[in-house]
């Protein structure tokens, strides 16, 4: 069964122009097999489980927004355009489709499809929810659709249209490596690939060049913003080359790096709770010892502002393995546990960004710590029971481990440790 797909049925006859009038078909969209399309007609008080309309603009919209629908993991820069970009409601010229937005996670993209109606109720798609598909199976099915309505476009002898033109030129670019970089670059800093000025694209390139070797770039690129991106690059290099930014070796970090099972097989965030478990277990079991780690992450950090905010912090792993957390102010101690999840996965020489964003290395870092500060195990004995919880229990909650609300509510939440009321 597939994660996401388009399905369609037979083709219909439809007016011009000629590329909407021979691709009508009545499309519904599911998710994991179920329906996320269903429609409700006001007027006959009839419900369909999708709509008719020409596939046409549907996939010029996907081929158009390829890169950024795929790769574009910053929904935070305030982009004018974003929304454009990767909701499914745009793509119809004029026809009635579902608010459903693809909102790129790296490993998976996250839809999330809310209700819509039009002409005061007189249609209405009723679905909404949320759910992540893996990345591949997105882009699998994008590809799919898109080739279906080339076929039957080619099959009537229709050449040159702007979608058959954008497939040839993505196509081409998965077959050029250092092109299909370029553009996901592109994708990730808000840029159509296409449109890019020739100041953006050396811009782009020229950051790559100078960070690649010690910095994860589709981190960076994903956090930074194109207006700052020169001035950004040349503080993270000057981070990173500067060995006068580095603190006193802790043993107790090296030991901890050095000796944590490999749990390479979790999901990000399973990952990050299975390890911050073991590290809680064997080096922090008890809360004295835990304020000793914060006091630790306190003396290997270097105050500095980080420029236009583009990322919350870095860890420096030095060439001899030893850490340098760069702050801009006081850690708390959920960044504490944070630095402490990026670090353990850090080769010599590298700088790890620590982010707002959804990536997999963030969401092992946000799990790691959550664990490590506010364990599932221990917050179920505080909960002692209860099958629901309100906003005071977690306000208390929050106190006791002083780690914000959202943490400790999340814990409860994925853990399943009671309802939140």
């Amino acid at each position: 069964m597939k994660e996401f797909e388009f399905k369609i049925h037979s083709w219909l006859e439809g007016a011009s122009p000629i590329e909407l009038a021979v691709t009508n078909n009545f499309l519904s969209i599911l998710v994991s097999g179920e329906i996320i399309s269903d429609v409700f007609h006001q007027s006959n008080k009839s419900t369909a489980n999708g709509v008719y309309l020409p596939l046409y603009p549907i996939a010029e919209w996907i081929a158009a927004n390829w890169w950024r629908l795929l790769f574009e993991c910053n929904r935070q820069r305030g982009n004018e355009d974003f929304r454009y970009c990767h909701n499914l409601s745009f793509s119809g010229e004029g026809y009635f489709l579902p608010d459903l937005s693809f909102l790129p996670e790296t490993d998976v993209v996250n839809l999330e499809w809310k209700k819509r109606s039009i002409n005061n109720g007189e249609l209405q798609f009723l679905g909404q929810g949320q759910t992540k598909v893996p990345f591949d199976d997105i882009q699998s099915e994008f590809a799919s659709f898109i080739q279906i309505v080339i076929e039957r476009l080619e099959t009537l002898g229709i050449q040159d249209t702007p979608l058959q033109k954008d497939w040839e030129a993505i196509r081409k670019a998965y077959n050029d490596q250092e092109e299909k970089d370029f553009c996901i670059a592109c994708a990730q800093l808000g840029i159509d690939p296409y449109v890019v000025t020739e100041e953006q694209a050396q811009c782009i390139i020229d950051s790559h060049e100078i960070l690649h070797k010690n910095v994860d770039v589709n981190e960076f690129f994903n956090a930074v913003s194109m207006k700052s991106i020169t001035e950004s690059t040349e503080w993270l290099a000057k981070i990173s080359n500067d060995k006068s930014i580095k603190k006193k070796a802790n043993d107790l970090f090296r030991e901890i790096k050095e000796r944590i099972p490999v749990f390479n097989d979790y999901q990000p965030w399973k990952r990050g709770y299975k390890e911050a478990q073991w590290v809680r277990a064997n080096f922090f079991s008890t809360n004295f010892m835990l304020n000793d780690f914060y006091s630790m992450i306190e003396d290997t950090t270097h105050y500095e502002d980080i420029p236009f905010d583009f990322c919350m912090a870095v860890t420096k792993t030095s060439d001899d393995l030893n850490p340098t957390f760069i702050h801009p102010g006081r850690v708390s101690h959920f960044h504490a546990g944070r630095l402490l999840g990026n670090y353990i996965h850090s080769s010599e020489n590298t700088c790890k960004l620590m982010t707002k964003l959804y990536t997999p290395e963030q969401k092992y870092s946000r799990a790691f710590a959550a664990e490590l500060i506010a364990p599932a195990e221990s917050l179920r004995n505080d909960l002692k029971g209860k099958y629901c919880v309100c906003d005071d229990d977690i306000v208390e909650l929050s106190q006791k481990y002083q780690i914000n609300d959202s943490v400790i509510r999340h814990q409860i939440e994925n853990h399943k440790l009671a309802e939140i009321a």
